[in-house]
């Protein structure tokens, strides 16, 4: 007699993407006048032929974190001639994470004022270069 039970739990991302022709001008306003947030998070692909300017209180360019954990157990008891128990129990686990990286694909220059700018499992790639100007 043998029992087994088996659980996988596993994180996905659904793959969004953003495609611009020319240029991408954002101004991400806010209440208060304080400005807004630009963001592109969870693996959100940005492609941009020519510029990006954003200007926002605070932009977040974050890839995605995907965590993934199985969960194996057997238990088997057995009878055997002449007169022999045998019983067993195994179990195995496993955890896994990777990232999913954000990219930022500019074909000129990328341009950002804001009063804080946070790349975290981002790639960004600009054709005239990156500009960050803080704005208080």
């Amino acid at each position: 007699m043998s029992a087994h039970s088996y659980s996988r739990r596993s994180e996905a991302v659904a793959g969004a993407s953003m495609l611009v022709g020319g240029s991408l001008n954002v101004v991400a306003a806010g209440s208060g006048g304080g400005g807004g947030k630009f963001s592109a998070e969870n693996g959100y692909g940005v492609e941009v032929e020519e510029d990006i300017d954003v200007v926002a209180r605070k932009v977040a360019l974050k890839g995605a974190l995907l965590e993934s954990d199985s969960r194996s157990r057997e238990a088997s008891v057995g009878l055997a001639d002449p007169v022999q128990l045998e019983v067993g129990r195994r179990s195995a686990s496993a955890r896994g994470a990777r990232y999913v990286n954000q990219r930022t694909s500019v074909g000129g220059k990328f341009n950002i004022r804001a009063e804080s700018a946070t790349l975290d499992a981002a790639n960004v790639d600009a054709g005239a270069g990156v500009v960050v100007q803080k704005v208080i």
